[in-house]
């Protein structure tokens, strides 16, 4: 379809005058602005000089504007554009920091407002500009450029313009605050705003493509959002009435990070006040992270969670200096890995909070701040557990408080603590405990712990001492700062102990002195095999983890200062175990104190029914040395002196044997000596003393004095010889034992002895044996008359020294010697009588 051209001489007059008076009129304009463009052109120079005159009349410094044109923009309006305009307050030659430093500034104007005498700028658009607020350490900023010149006289107020179109493009805006060390620097690629007035107030449209260079609040703790690109179209509302800005919730992006922001702004309060509220879901916790300065990043980098999260961030302050807004920040994970120093928490979901003023009144500071976690479930190492209640008050000082639930397979703590002192092969386990922890290191409160721990089926090793135990139960119950042992049953391959017991103190101790940490056990047992208890003759053993556990992830300090424990502390035992055995060994009812430190082992009032009779047993087995030094102090009381022999295994030596042997043995011993870790006496290494009494001592086969009876007292029996009480004192010296002078009076003859013993040769022992027979003199009560006509005869001097073929020998004695010492003290008895 075509339209036809009407000829303009066809229209009808009333058509016509109209367009001729509008098209007079746009001529006129046209024509307006040429002249105004010509106008300014040719006085470019003038008008220059006089504008930058009245800008620096009413500035406390310089403006310089290097050129200037006009150019239309919208139609009807008129566009001025300043080329390199430079603000300069009046201090510029000491900091020498431009206010301003634009390239281009370009200003439109509608020209009908102009005529009206109201003026409505259309645009505003500043491109390649830099804008540097610098404030000094003295507090002087070059801001002070628009403080108003004390001569000029106070202007009645003029409505200002109404910008309906302002934007930035690549312009710089820096904020260098010197007196509270903070720096802002935002780089606006694009910034873009429309606005629309009415009578209620005005909307704006905002396209802004900003980077986030700087936005330090402390030079020392560094920049938030450093380097973060931030895009977004946001709609704004100003109510005139309320005097209060509305941003509705709408997207930004910060790098690719999407997030819903909502804003609100009351400016009719005294200081304004205002309110932001951040909404990020799915975010990357790093992303998250990555947001804050690089002190906190330094702190929560030691953390991460693997998938995105949900974080709802709301921020509601007051527009006034020093003022710190009300800060609150909720999370929401879900089936997620959270991944500490101490290992990874897999299927982990938990919901929390963030409050920076949890009391009222005390302020918006770290220390009245509050992290709340109502539940947290997941799964660290193959160990399900749930915590409730979870709080962290003060991050000054923070405090860990909270109740943890789990129950699980013992096997699964190899992984988790990592400890090279355990290795657990079965069993299972169940807690619940409320505890209270502080998080710094230098916290100098004890931890608290109140609660159970109940393990059952329990198969472990202790590898520092490679002592195994299986099929036991440990009950724990924690009072607070102390540790109770209850209803604790450990066995070994044989063995079996009940403890009952306590660690007063153990959660400070456990930190800051495990060396003075002590366990304080109660233990009793049908039987304890000490020969699977051998390894604690030896020091402890820096073990090392079997090659099946994993190199320590451990639960962090926690897990790593359980091998310090283990290994430092100390355990005082109190024993009631009805039989021991120990190599040829056995005792009953024996009961004991001992305590096990960082030097050995120390047992005292030891009681044990042995060999038919009672010991009694004080001991020091020092195992600071390659070798165990022991200092011993026992008494013996009528002991089956063949079965004691035994079972000591001749006390080393082999002159006088168990099988030798009978007769009740009463002694006391103070000895010194040293014996391996396996369990065995170090030869010559015992030094001290014996005081002992046999009654009704017997002497079968002993070599000896079957070597005397080939040629003497043949018609004597000296295969059984049977003694009257024995008492005498042998002195332990190494490699050898010193009779001191003894009198022995047997079934077959009567003799004075007296000398030194050789354990590895060097024997020399006097012996003065008369021929007479003691059967003549067994009427004889007195015993020093009995030893003086025992004496009277014949009486052979023999000496038994060692053999050529590493026996002991008997031979006659050459030269002459004393009266032997125990006879003359028999004599001098028996003249005082």
């Amino acid at each position: 379809m075509r339209f036809p051209i009407t000829p303009f001489s066809s229209l009808s007059r009333w058509v016509k005058i109209p367009l001729i008076i509008a098209g007079s009129l746009l001529l006129l304009l046209v024509a307006g602005w040429i002249v105004l463009a010509l106008y300014i052109q040719s006085n470019k120079k003038h008008l220059l000089e006089s504008i930058t005159s009245q800008l620096n009349e009413n500035i406390n410094g310089k403006v310089a504007v290097e050129d200037m044109s006009l150019a239309l923009h919208g139609f009807p309006g008129i566009s001025v554009g300043l080329e390199n305009v430079t603000l300069r307050d009046s201090l510029w030659q000491t900091h020498r920091h431009d206010l301003l430093h634009a390239k281009h500034i370009y200003v439109s104007v509608n020209v009908l407002s102009l005529l009206k005498k109201k003026p409505k700028v259309r645009d505003v658009n500043i491109a390649d500009a830099s804008v540097y607020i610098y404030i000094d350490s003295s507090g002087y900023t070059n801001a002070s450029v628009f403080a108003k010149k004390d001569n000029k006289p106070k202007e009645k107020k003029k409505k200002q313009p109404e910008i309906s179109h302002i934007s930035f493009t690549d312009v710089e805006l820096a904020l260098d605050n010197r007196t509270k060390k903070k720096m802002f620097r935002l780089d606006f690629r694009t910034l873009v705003a429309a606005a629309t007035y009415n009578d209620t107030g005005w909307v704006a449209q905002t396209r802004e493509d900003v980077v986030f260079k700087d936005f330090t609040f402390n030079e020392e703790k560094g920049s938030f959002v450093k380097n973060k690109r931030l895009r977004a179209r946001l709609t704004l509302h100003f109510d005139n009435k309320l005097k209060a800005l509305f941003i509705p919730a709408q997207s930004i992006k910060l790098d690719d990070d999407e997030l819903t922001f909502w804003a609100k702004f009351m400016f009719n309060t005294s200081p304004p006040q205002f309110s932001l509220k951040f909404t990020a879901r799915q975010i990357l916790y790093k992303n998250a992270v990555a947001l804050t300065s690089p002190n906190i990043q330094q702190k929560l980098n030691l953390m991460d969670v693997k998938d995105p999260v949900d974080l709802y961030t709301f921020i509601d302050g007051r527009i006034k200096f020093r003022d710190t807004p009300i800060v609150r920040v909720n999370w929401v994970v879900k089936n997620n890995v959270f991944i500490t120093p101490g290992g990874e928490i897999t299927n982990c979901s938990f919901t929390g909070s963030y409050l920076n003023s949890k009391t009222p009144g005390w302020g918006t500071n770290d220390k009245n701040s509050l992290i709340s976690v109502p539940v947290f479930v997941g799964n660290y190492s193959g160990i399900p557990f749930k915590a409730d209640s979870l709080l962290i008050e003060n991050l000054i000082q923070p405090v860990l408080t909270g109740n943890l639930q789990s129950s699980f397979k013992l096997d699964k703590l190899n992984d988790a603590i990592g400890s090279e002192a355990l290795n657990i092969s079965k069993g299972n386990a169940m807690m619940d405990l409320v505890f209270r922890v502080g998080l710094s290191k230098d916290d100098p409160s004890p931890p608290f712990l109140k609660g159970y721990v109940s393990i059952r089926d329990l198969g472990f090793t202790y590898l520092p001492r490679n002592i195994s135990f299986n099929n036991s139960d440990v009950t724990l119950f924690f009072t607070g700062h102390d540790l109770l042992v209850r209803k604790t049953k450990l066995q070994s391959k044989s063995s079996v102990l009940f403890v009952e017991g306590s660690i007063l103190n153990f959660l400070n101790l456990y930190y800051t002195a495990p060396e003075k940490i002590l366990l304080d056990w109660n233990i009793t047992s049908p039987l304890i095999n000490l020969n699977e208890f051998q390894s604690l003759l030896s020091a402890r053993a820096k073990a090392k983890a079997p090659p099946t556990v994993k190199a320590s992830r451990g639960a962090g300090r926690v897990a790593s200062q359980l091998d310090v424990v283990l290994d430092k502390s100390n355990a005082n035992m109190k024993l009631n175990i009805s039989k021991v055995v120990y190599k040829k060994f056995t005792a009953k009812n024996i009961t004991a104190m001992m305590l096990l430190d960082q030097t050995g082992i120390t047992i005292r009032n030891a009681r044990v029914h042995n060999s038919d009779g009672l010991l009694n047993l004080n001991a020091i087995i020092d195992q600071r040395g390659k070798i165990n030094d022991v200092a011993l102090k026992a008494t013996v009381d009528n002991v089956n002196v063949k079965k004691f022999f035994a079972e000591f295994s001749n006390f080393g030596q082999t002159a006088l044997r168990s099988e030798n042997l009978n007769g009740s043995l009463s002694a006391d011993i103070n000895a010194k000596t040293q014996i391996t870790d396996d369990g065995q006496v170090v030869g010559g290494s015992m030094f001290g003393a014996v005081h002992f009494m046999l009654k009704n001592g017997e002497l079968t086969k002993f070599e000896p004095f079957e070597k005397i009876g080939k040629f003497l007292f043949r018609n004597r029996n000296l295969e059984h010889v049977t003694f009257r009480d024995i008492q005498g004192r042998f002195d332990l010296q190494g490699n050898s034992i010193k009779i001191n002078p003894l009198r022995v009076e047997s079934s077959a003859f009567t003799m004075a002895v007296e000398g030194v013993y050789g354990l590895k040769g060097g024997t020399s022992i006097f012996i003065d044996l008369p021929l007479r027979n003691p059967k003549k003199d067994a009427d004889i009560l007195d015993d020093s008359l009995r030893a003086i006509r025992s004496m009277k005869g014949i009486v052979l001097r023999l000496q038994a020294v060692d053999g050529s073929d590493g026996k002991v020998q008997i031979k006659l004695r050459t030269g002459t010697r004393k009266k032997a010492e125990y006879l003359r003290k028999e004599e001098e008895k028996a003249e005082n009588k």
